[in-house]
């Protein structure tokens, strides 16, 4: 019987992104000023990588790109900011310290920009079908379009299944995504604008219907405040990467903003599982 697990999401809740929107964001949030300036990425001829752990449990990695370490103390729910590389392969290596945990060859292309996401193993092994330790290779879009929130789901989590996201009337937004893989970016518009709730679910083998709601990033503003104030009228690319630690059940949500200038920044949340009966 297939198990699903529900994250309760309030993150686009009175967003306004269609194409060419003109909608009020500080009406909405309460703030004043302008928007935050988007610059475009500059065209060279070297690529980016960015290296993400979207864990909630694991922390003190080790980030190497060619045995040279970009980060020697990389936390829970943290990412590295972009690193110029040049055109060509590059290893890329994650380790404990000591002990080598993920390694992946990256075949950068100039003028790319790129994520590797780390996917640790699970409690009990046969609850997965990738290899873990593993770091999931994603090309990034760093160009956002005037008053538009594009958005992609990666499943980070490390047991069998797929993930997908809907909104407070059950209508799918983003998803179905495998086990260790992303989908595509979407453009959210008044599916997501006008729902209050949104529900990332869990199909899983091995597990009972499961829920975290998610209300607040760790800096207690709501992830809706939070999500307003990067779209803006200039737009925004998200990555919302999802990960569910069993032993501590709790879920993680990890949305690294797609900039060009930094990629570090990111909006985290967490929360208790609790049990639930699954969407069909």
């Amino acid at each position: 019987m297939k198990k699903y697990l529900s994250l309760l999401l309030s993150v686009f809740a009175a967003l306004s992104v269609g194409c060419g929107s003109s909608q009020d964001y500080s009406a909405m949030t309460g703030q004043s000023g302008p928007p935050r300036a988007v610059q475009p990425p500059v065209v060279r001829d070297t690529a980016s990588l960015r290296v993400a752990n979207p864990s909630g449990q694991t922390s003190n990695l080790v980030v190497q790109v060619d045995g040279a370490t970009i980060d020697a103390d990389l936390d829970a729910q943290e990412s590295t900011m972009y690193v110029e590389l040049g055109a060509g392969n590059h290893t890329v290596t994650i380790t404990d310290g000591t002990n080598t945990l993920a390694t992946t060859t990256l075949a950068a292309v100039a003028n790319n920009y790129y994520t590797a996401v780390f996917i640790p193993t699970p409690l009990f092994a046969a609850q997965t079908t990738v290899d873990t330790p593993q770091l999931l290779t994603l090309t990034d879009d760093v160009n956002p379009s005037v008053g538009d929130l594009k958005v992609r789901l990666v499943n980070a989590s490390n047991y069998d299944g797929q993930v997908s996201l809907f909104n407070d009337n059950e209508q799918r937004l983003l998803g179905p995504v495998e086990e260790g893989s992303t989908g595509p970016y979407v453009t959210q518009g008044a599916q997501a604008a006008n729902s209050s709730v949104f529900v990332a679910l869990f199909d899983l083998a091995d597990f009972v219907d499961l829920r975290a709601t998610f209300t607040q990033e760790s800096n207690g503003d709501t992830l809706v405040e939070s999500l307003v104030q990067e779209v803006g009228a200039n737009g925004a690319n998200i990555t919302f990467i999802v990960n569910f630690d069993q032993p501590s059940g709790r879920a993680f949500v990890t949305a690294l903003i797609d900039e060009a200038t930094d990629g570090s920044r990111s909006i985290l949340s967490s929360a208790t599982v609790q049990a639930v009966v699954g969407i069909n």
